[in-house]
Order: C-alpha cells, then structure tokens, then sequence
C-alpha cells in the first residue's frame, strides 16, 4: 500500500477508475471541498488536521491554520462528514 493510502488519502483517479469498475458513471467533477493548504504530507494524514489532531500540540497551529482536509469541512462536529 503506498504513503498516501495509509494516510487515508485517496486520489481522484483511483476513486474513479473503483467507481467506474463497479458500474457507475462519472456524471461530473467538482473541486468544491478542495483545500489548496493541505499538502498531503503530514505525518499523521488528514488526522493531523481538525477536528482529530493526531499529533496532539506538535504542529497543532501549523494544522489549525490549513484548517480543515479535503474531504472533511472545517467545523463539522462529526469525523463522519465528508
């Protein structure tokens, strides 16, 4: 498994190409949640960023000034919204 997978991040074409494999059909694309901040190379993933903050202090304003990952939209209130 590589880096970013075991971050938890997933690439667009990946996601893709499991979706088209499955059936479904790319209707259209949207950069609506994209975070242009959020570099992909923190140590603990999109974990290192709110709501988890799983390096606990180490980096803790560096995280909380990208705010938020990709996929989960600063302020949510659950680690379920994506």
């Amino acid at each position: 498994m590589d880096r970013t997978a075991e971050a938890a991040y997933l690439t667009a074409a990946f996601v893709i190409a499991q979706a088209l494999a499955a059936g479904c059909v790319l209707a259209e694309r949207s950069e609506t949640n994209a975070n242009a901040l959020e570099t992909k190379d923190s140590p603990h993933g999109g974990s290192s960023l709110p709501l988890t903050y799983a390096g606990g202090d180490a980096d803790r304003s560096r995280y909380a000034a990208i705010c938020e990952s990709d996929r989960r939209p600063c302020g949510s209130s659950s680690l379920d919204v994506f």
